[in-house]
């Protein structure tokens, strides 16, 4: 049941009469972006490809030219992190507009999730030969995501981890923040509720892939264009316990521990107490005390 997964949509054609625009940022890796980004631009060129080039350097660039190229582009190219391609996905969700995307972030994802190569150069040639497909995207208020969104400890650390000290030693900067944090930490009771279903938790992650901080696949069972959320609730909050989900995370058997709930849904509502802050796709969402998480099946085109 659910969307028939990797259709091609119709009347897609890669050709030297391409135009789009590609966004840029030097927020999380200055160093690879100067490397490659001449040489990408070069090559989209060479294959007769009309390219606009800007670089974001404000947090809402990259989704308001995003809702801009709606219309008068082919691409909406992507050279960032999954932070920028968030705010790509909100600018571009329900157009039809396909999304492409050059992994110059920290951590890359959902670049990994789609198979995407780490290597620019090699991303850019498969842009430039590949086929845009559906993909599903969960939301949020009003927010849209494209990985997950998280309650309780990850959020703590997305949202108190020094950006000066992640732009110069990436995803260990998470781990500092989260060994730093957790002694002192007291999770906040999450609810999760719908279809007749209610749990409580200490630790909630919403996904909409597979993978979580790399390449741990906290949601093995889901799948990028399946009409489904996957919900993981971490039942318990001591420091003893969350060493335990990591260790069982690393060895892929977290789904089968008698206090890990593990679950498909296409709604869930989230109720926090005390209030506490959330994270959506690794940068940070806004405080609410409840907040009902639904799935928008195919609504951006990706270009694989």
């Amino acid at each position: 049941m659910g969307v028939k997964r990797w259709i091609p949509l119709p009347k897609w054609s890669p050709s030297n009469e391409m135009k789009a625009k590609l966004v840029y940022t030097t927020v999380s890796r200055p160093a690879k972006i100067r490397r490659y980004l001449s040489r990408v631009i070069r090559l989209f060129r060479e294959n007769g490809w009309d390219l606009d080039v800007v670089e974001s350097k404000k947090g809402g660039d990259t989704e308001r030219w995003a809702r801009q190229s709606v219309g008068r582009y082919d691409v909406f190219i992507v050279a960032g992190g999954d932070g920028t391609i968030n705010k790509a996905l909100n600018g571009l969700a329900g157009s039809k507009l396909s999304l492409a995307i050059l992994p110059f972030g920290t951590g890359n994802v959902l670049a990994l999730e789609l198979g995407i190569p780490s290597n620019p150069i090699k991303a850019a040639d498969r842009i430039i030969h590949g086929q845009p497909r559906p993909f599903d995207l969960g939301k949020i208020g009003s927010r849209y995501f494209s990985m997950m969104a998280g309650f309780g400890l990850d959020a703590l650390v997305v949202c108190r981890v020094n950006l000066t000290l992640k732009k110069f030693i990436g995803k260990t900067a998470y781990i500092l923040t989260a060994l730093q944090k957790l002694p002192d930490f007291h999770p906040p009771k999450i609810l999760v509720n719908g279809n007749g279903f209610s749990e409580w938790g200490r630790f909630v992650v919403v996904a909409n892939i597979r993978h979580y901080a790399g390449r741990f696949q906290l949601a093995p069972r889901a799948r990028v264009d399946d009409g489904f959320l996957d919900v993981i609730i971490f039942k318990k909050g001591t420091l003893g316990r969350y060493l335990y989900y990591l260790a069982n995370v690393l060895l892929k058997r977290h789904i089968f521990l008698s206090d890990v709930i593990y679950f498909q849904t296409r709604k869930i509502n989230i109720q926090q107490s005390p209030l506490e802050i959330f994270q959506i796709d690794g940068d940070p969402g806004a405080g609410m005390a409840a907040s009902e998480i639904t799935i928008a099946p195919g609504a951006v085109q990706i270009i694989i």
